[in-house]
């Protein structure tokens, strides 16, 4: 709920745009995270030059810092793993958090991202932070990677079309091989051993291979190391 991870990739310019989820419950929380740290005066909406005159910045609450997050590069959307179709289609519908949001007492509306972002199988690369902590939301948090992780062919469905007696033809390979995969981090602390468990358990069964690189993280003579990574 409090979005760290994304807003550490809008600020560092690491992806061309960054599109931040949660629950309904901790949306709020994630929303005003947000709008603390954008920088309105770094945007490339056409609008925001007339809002920008009259913009006050404070240092990010209340401290010296200054927002660091261009307004073109983040957005907000609510997604509940267990009301994936739901929200996809709010998300159409332009039902976006940082829409018509009043920013720091400014008395302007700032409309952002009203385009769809949160389109299934449209995503470079899936992010997330402590995610595994229930039994009962494993299956629905891949499904929804799967949702939202671009298709391809993969290994688990070549080999179960080939016992069916099915083949892939030449056009076929060659368009998947040219097809987009996304890449998915999830920094995990084993909050629940049985959710830990059955992610690694289930996972194949929705076309993912899991690769547990803990170790390759907190090797200290590995460049780029994380010491707290084990």
């Amino acid at each position: 709920g409090c979005g760290m991870l994304g807003l550490i990739l809008a600020a560092k310019g690491l992806s061309s745009k960054v599109i931040l989820t949660e629950a309904a419950e901790a949306i709020g929380n994630l929303t005003t995270n947000v709008l603390e740290n954008v920088d309105f005066t770094n945007s490339d909406d056409k609008n925001s030059e007339k809002h920008n005159e009259n913009l006050t910045l404070d240092g990010v609450h209340g401290t010296d810092f200054r927002p660091a997050c261009p307004a073109q590069r983040i957005s907000v959307r609510q997604l509940r793993w267990d009301n994936l179709e739901h929200d996809i289609k709010a998300a159409r519908k332009g039902n976006n958090p940082l829409e018509f949001e009043h920013y720091r007492g400014s008395g302007k509306e700032f409309l952002l991202h009203s385009e769809n972002d949160l389109e299934p199988h449209t995503f470079d690369t899936i992010v997330g932070t402590d995610v595994v902590f229930s039994p009962a939301l494993v299956c629905p948090m891949l499904d929804t990677l799967r949702q939202m992780s671009y298709k391809q062919w993969n290994e688990m469905e070549r080999k179960k079309n080939t016992k069916k007696g099915k083949k892939k033809s030449k056009n076929n390979d060659e368009s998947s091989s040219k097809q987009k995969s996304t890449e998915i981090f999830l920094c995990l602390q084993i909050r629940c051993p049985d959710s830990h468990a059955l992610l690694f358990a289930e996972a194949p069964k929705y076309g993912f291979e899991v690769v547990d690189i803990t170790k390759e993280l907190s090797d200290p003579t590995r460049d780029g190391c994380c010491s707290w990574g084990s």
